[in-house]
């Protein structure tokens, strides 16, 4: 039988953080889904897509950015439950987000992470990307070139692989299961665990079902 831990702790914010990332998932889907619809309305596509894109990109930053603050967040929380807050403030918390669900498993449940998992390769997708948005820099756009170099804008435009936001909430469901394997206690991360858990979210628990269906369908 998989332990519970009983100790309360106080400014717990993944929780809040989650509903969020899961609100704005399911924003982005149905920003999304209206795109699809305007494509066969040409009469009102063009101001649809102006206001539908805008909604899009700030769901999409929403979603990538709440998602990495809750696993974030509640790293450093186990963390410190199991742990002590002293310890991991002294040792681990300069670690990277990366690091800290690798050296956190081996600390608690003396488990060697496997980083070929879909879980760990969405975690790092995740991060790259939250450090992106957060830490964007612009760049030199020189726009005398424009007419006579045709691949000078393609540059910049160039498709990266950024992480989607289905993937971003992925990583919270998956990485739910894997942690509770790995430690043996039942922890629940971000208060959602698994499909058998009862949820509630601040008075949105129909959110995590709707979410984990468009998720795993």
């Amino acid at each position: 039988m998989k332990k519970r831990l009983s100790v309360a702790r106080i400014g717990v914010a993944y929780p809040r953080y989650v509903q969020i990332a899961l609100g704005e998932f399911l924003a982005f889907s149905r920003a999304e889904s209206e795109i699809k619809a305007a494509e066969n309305n040409p009469a009102s596509r063009e101001q649809i897509d102006r206001d539908i894109e805008v909604q899009l990109e700030e769901a999409y930053l929403k979603t990538i950015i709440f998602s990495a603050l809750a696993v974030e967040a509640f790293i450093y929380d186990v963390a410190a439950t199991v742990l002590t807050d002293k310890f991991v403030r002294a040792h681990l918390d300069k670690l990277s987000v990366i690091d800290k669900y690798v050296v956190v498993p081996m600390l608690i449940g003396n488990v060697d992470v496997d980083k070929s998992r879909e879980w760990f390769h969405l975690l790092s997708k995740l991060i790259h990307q939250r450090n992106e948005l957060v830490h964007s820099k612009s760049k030199d756009f020189d726009l005398a070139r424009l007419n006579s170099d045709p691949l000078y804008f393609a540059q910049f435009t160039k498709e990266k692989d950024n992480i989607s936001p289905k993937d971003a909430v992925k990583v919270l469901f998956l990485i739910t299961e894997e942690m509770q394997n790995i430690w043996g206690f039942d922890y629940n991360v971000f208060d959602l665990a698994n499909r058998e858990t009862v949820v509630s979210l601040v008075g949105r628990e129909d959110i995590f079902q709707k979410v984990h269906d468009i998720v795993f369908a």
